[in-house]
């Protein structure tokens, strides 16, 4: 059975890094890796809006009884198997459980311009994401 409140609460909290990440979209790169605060936050929020993508995928995928993924890249692609995704947004958050992975197990070496990247990059995809998983809720 799908936890609707777990899931529509960390929609809430991707909606809410994505107004914080916006904020710092503007920020021109150089800018970005000279101020600390600049890069940590989008560090930081990058990493917690993944976190949110990947448990709302796992509560969906327990709850409906899917196929159990066996890594992070998998979660994705089982939305997508499903239909709860559709198979252009699954391409395009493909590489976020790499990005993920970076920046919790690497996080030594995290490459700069790759945040700015997916700072530059993610977000129109985050929502994307929060209005098929909604859409996903209305019909079951």
């Amino acid at each position: 059975m799908l936890d609707r409140d777990a899931i529509l609460n960390r929609l809430d909290r991707l909606a809410q890094y994505g107004r914080i990440l916006r904020q710092l979209q503007p920020v021109p790169y150089d800018e970005f890796v000279s101020q600390v605060e600049h890069y940590g936050l989008a560090e930081r929020y990058l990493h917690l809006s993944a976190e949110c993508i990947f448990d709302i995928g796992q509560m969906v995928i327990s709850g409906m009884g899917f196929r159990r993924p066996g890594e992070y890249r998998e979660i994705i692609q089982v939305l997508v198997e499903e239909k709860v995704l559709s198979p252009e947004l699954g391409r395009r958050l493909d590489s976020l459980a790499g990005f993920r992975n970076i920046l919790v197990h690497a996080y030594m070496d995290i490459d700069e311009q790759k945040v700015y990247q997916n700072l530059q990059g993610n977000l129109a995809d985050f929502d994307d994401y929060a209005q098929e998983i909604v859409a996903f809720l209305r019909a079951n």
